[in-house]
C-alpha cells in the first residue's frame, strides 16, 4: 500500500504544480483546484488505475515525524509502541490552558484512555462546556519527556476501568496522527486528524 500512496502523493503534487503556475491551456491560468480523497478516487477510477480508498488516503503516514518548538507529530504506529497500558499521560487542553492526567489501558486503531482522579474528571469536563459529548478538542500529550499532538473527545463510553474510582463512567478516545476509529467512521476521523494538525500548529502565547 505505501507505493500506491507514494504514487498518489506524487502525482497530487505535480498537479498541484501544474495548476499553480501559468499555463497556455487553461482559460484561467491561476486557478486553483481543490484535491479531496473524493476526487483523487474519481480520477483514479476514470483513469483505470489501481484502486485506492478514502480510508488508505487518510491513513497516509510519512515516513518520518515532524517536530516545531517542541511539539511533536508523532505517527500512531510509532505512539501505540510507546504508550503501553498502565501508561499515564498528561493532556494540556489547548482551548482553556488546562491540564489534566488520563490513565491508557488500550491501544487499537486509537488509545482508550480514562482520567487517572475525580479532579481530572472535573478538569476534562470543564474543558468540554460542562457537559460530556461528542465534540473534539486540540491537546498537547506528554509521554515521559517529548510532547505529541494529539486530538481528544469528550464522551465517556464502553469500558470504565472502575477500580479507579474516577467518577468518568466510561473511557475516552485520544487520537494521533495516523489514527482511526475503532468503526470505520472516516468523517469522525477526519475531524481527529483536523484538531491533531490544530494542536501540532498552536503557538503559546
Amino acid at each position: 500500500m505505501k507505493s500506491k500512496i507514494k504514487f498518489l502523493c506524487s502525482t497530487m503534487c505535480f498537479f498541484i504544480f501544474l495548476i499553480a503556475f501559468p499555463r497556455h491551456t487553461i482559460a484561467n491560468p491561476y486557478e486553483l483546484v481543490f484535491i479531496t480523497p473524493e476526487s483523487v478516487i474519481n480520477f483514479y477510477n476514470t483513469e483505470n488505475l489501481p484502486i485506492i480508498s478514502e480510508y488508505e488516503i487518510l491513513n497516509y503516514i510519512p515516513e518520518k515525524d515532524y517536530i516545531q518548538n517542541d511539539i511533536e507529530l508523532l505517527p500512531w504506529s510509532i505512539v501505540s509502541q510507546i504508550i503501553n497500558p498502565s501508561t499515564i499521560l498528561e493532556i494540556y487542553d489547548i482551548g482553556t490552558g488546562l491540564t489534566y492526567n488520563v490513565y491508557s489501558f488500550s491501544n487499537g486503531n486509537h488509545a482508550d484512555v480514562v482520567t487517572l482522579t475525580r479532579e481530572d474528571t472535573d478538569i476534562l469536563f470543564y474543558t468540554f462546556g460542562n457537559r460530556w459529548n461528542w465534540n473534539v478538542r486540540p491537546v498537547w500529550v506528554t509521554i515521559g519527556d517529548i510532547t505529541v499532538a494529539a486530538s481528544i473527545n469528550g464522551m465517556p463510553h464502553g469500558n470504565s476501568q472502575s477500580h479507579l474510582n474516577n467518577g468518568l463512567g466510561g473511557h475516552i478516545c485520544l487520537h494521533f496522527y495516523g489514527s482511526n476509529t475503532h468503526n470505520g467512521n472516516v468523517s469522525f476521523a477526519r475531524l481527529h486528524q483536523q484538531e491533531v494538525l490544530t494542536a501540532f500548529n498552536y503557538r503559546k502565547e
